[in-house]
């Protein structure tokens, strides 16, 4: 395990929130005010291997998470449904869930996505939930939900968002105002990238040159897997935090975006 990231926070206040999302390869946290959703501080830890209850209580005893503020909890475990809302009952997607992942033993969760007319199952293993319902927290939001309900303003025609962690990218596909999928891959080299985002492209039917691809997490302008992308993407940016919200930091912003999204949908 090692601490990748590190921001002292400032401005403490009572009313601060805490922040946590967590997959089986990382783990981050942040202090927010409620009120501005601003980041005050973030950690940001990679895991050499999948996260126990052990690991995770030993990093929140680290961090000296205080137990007197709020906690919201985001996941970013790969495996989520997407459910259209017509045809969602809370019976009927535990067990499609368990049916497509086998899943078993886990705390099951549903966030509604009214813009999309679709409901976002997703699971968190109970020996981890039951650390952090010890901590307050009793229900989970997963990045998917969270991306997709704070940057809907920045979505028309064909956009892709990518977001990076060491091993694994997040991708979520809109075209029209439609979403079509949200799915999360291993990845080695940059070009297991570009051989998804292809992939994706040519079966919903995104251009290469018209298509948006907003990318966010551990990636950075002057990398191999930046300098791959462009050369198959026209229209590639970064993505930002709004200015209000920005954290002031030497690191890029887009490192934290889930973070961002997490304040901006969750407070």
């Amino acid at each position: 395990m090692k601490r990748t990231f590190h921001i002292e926070p400032t401005n403490i206040s009572q009313d601060d929130v805490l922040l946590c999302e967590f997959s089986q390869h990382h783990i981050c946290m942040a202090r927010a005010d409620a009120i501005s959703k601003k980041l005050k501080g973030v950690s940001y830890y990679e895991l050499r291997n999948l996260l126990e209850p052990e690991k995770l209580q030993d990093i929140l005893t680290a961090e000296e998470i205080d137990t007197s503020k709020r906690l919201i909890v985001s996941s970013a475990f790969r495996y989520v449904l997407l459910i259209p809302a017509s045809q969602f009952t809370d019976e009927g997607a535990r067990r499609l869930f368990a049916t497509t992942y086998g899943s078993d033993g886990e705390a099951l969760f549903f966030n509604e996505l009214p813009t999309y007319n679709a409901v976002l199952v997703h699971a968190i293993p109970q020996g981890l939930m039951d650390i952090l319902k010890s901590l307050g927290a009793t229900n989970a939001t997963h990045l998917y939900g969270c991306l997709l309900q704070s940057n809907e303003a920045a979505i028309a025609g064909e956009t892709l968002f990518v977001h990076f962690t060491s091993k694994k990218i997040y991708i979520t596909a809109i075209k029209d105002g439609q979403l079509q999928l949200a799915q999360t891959y291993f990845y080695t080299t940059p070009l297991d990238v570009v051989y998804y985002l292809l992939s994706i492209g040519q079966q919903y039917g995104f251009s290469q040159s018209n298509a948006s691809v907003f990318l966010s997490g551990l990636i950075s302008e002057d990398s191999a897997m930046y300098k791959e992308l462009y050369q198959y993407f026209s229209n590639i940016q970064f993505w930002r935090p709004s200015d209000k919200a920005l954290l002031p930091s030497e690191y890029a912003p887009h490192f934290f975006s889930s973070l961002y999204n997490l304040a901006a949908c969750a407070l």
